[in-house]
């Protein structure tokens, strides 16, 4: 199973680089905001543009994963990780490991820029 991550080249989305024991560390930290921030991941590719839209410059990481190990990250299936999540079934909250591991996908980051250019171009029509 493929999963894939829209991630920020704007800043938005990504973790800070606050001074350790600064208040917006702490803060990051004590809240759990520190530890999600980088491990949100969805399977279906057609649900990207959406995150991208948000997320300013972007480019999209994917990593292949074991589909009965996925499903343990699922985020419907993990309560605390809910509290974070836009749409609990279709994101997985996944281990630090793995979504370190995660690698840039320049096919589909060019895919999801052009159903970007599509619906802009939809959306600017008379």
């Amino acid at each position: 199973m493929r999963l894939y991550r829209c991630e920020s080249f704007s800043g938005r989305g990504r973790r800070p680089d606050p001074e350790p024991g600064s208040w917006i560390w702490q803060g990051a930290v004590e809240s759990g905001l520190w530890d999600a921030m980088g491990r949100w991941f969805v399977e279906d590719a057609a649900i990207l543009p959406w995150y991208a839209r948000d997320a300013g410059a972007f480019r999209i990481v994917s990593i292949d994963v074991d589909p009965d190990e996925a499903e343990l990250w699922r985020v419907s299936r993990n309560p605390s990780a809910g509290r974070f999540s836009r749409d609990p079934d279709n994101e997985f909250f996944v281990p630090r490991a793995v979504a370190e591991a995660a690698q840039p996908d320049e096919a589909m980051t060019l895919e999801v820029a052009g159903m970007l250019s599509a619906e802009d171009a939809a959306c600017s029509r008379p």
